[in-house]
């Protein structure tokens, strides 16, 4: 570097420990102080700057995680119904239920003639080991089956006088 890009600064309030460290490395070094002096601008410039370029990237990590957080935090827990021996659902009890259900180890489970197919796919969300579900002809087995995990069974029940 030409002594034209060079320039005579004075700086205060430089730490003295500081300085006489830089002064001791310079002479073990054979370095003049300017000389490492402008080596450390240099280097914590380049450091400020990673610093901040991490600090960003580390900022738009954590708001994707608070974002997938926030996404996860509005997934519903469904409600479960476990190990009672029959269940019977009518449109009006599915309808009570603010969240999806999970209907396990029960031996049956009967879904009345007002339940919709509505009510089935948004309500159920699992059946999961019940030996025999009963359901009306207007609700397409299909629906149940793809909820369904261990079930033995399921039955349609057809109207009476069909």
């Amino acid at each position: 570097m030409s002594d034209e890009e060079k320039k005579n600064v004075s700086i205060r309030g430089v730490e003295k420990e500081a300085y006489e460290s830089l002064v001791k490395l310079a002479k073990d070094t054979g370095k003049t102080l300017g000389e490492l002096a402008s080596e450390a601008f240099k280097l914590y410039v380049i450091l400020a700057e990673t610093s901040l370029d991490m600090l960003s990237k580390f900022l738009k990590m954590t708001s994707r995680a608070a974002e997938e957080v926030r996404r996860l935090a509005q997934v519903e827990i469904p409600t479960v119904i476990r190990n009672i021996s029959e269940v019977e659902l009518s449109h009006g009890d599915l309808s009570m239920f603010t969240k999806p259900i999970i209907i396990m180890n029960s031996d049956r489970l009967v879904l009345g003639d007002d339940v919709t197919v509505e009510d089935v796919k948004r309500k159920i969300k699992t059946i999961l080991n019940v030996k025999v579900v009963e359901i009306p002809e207007h609700i397409p087995k299909v629906i149940l089956l793809e909820k369904s995990r261990f079930v033995e069974k399921i039955v349609v029940r057809r109207k009476s006088g069909s």
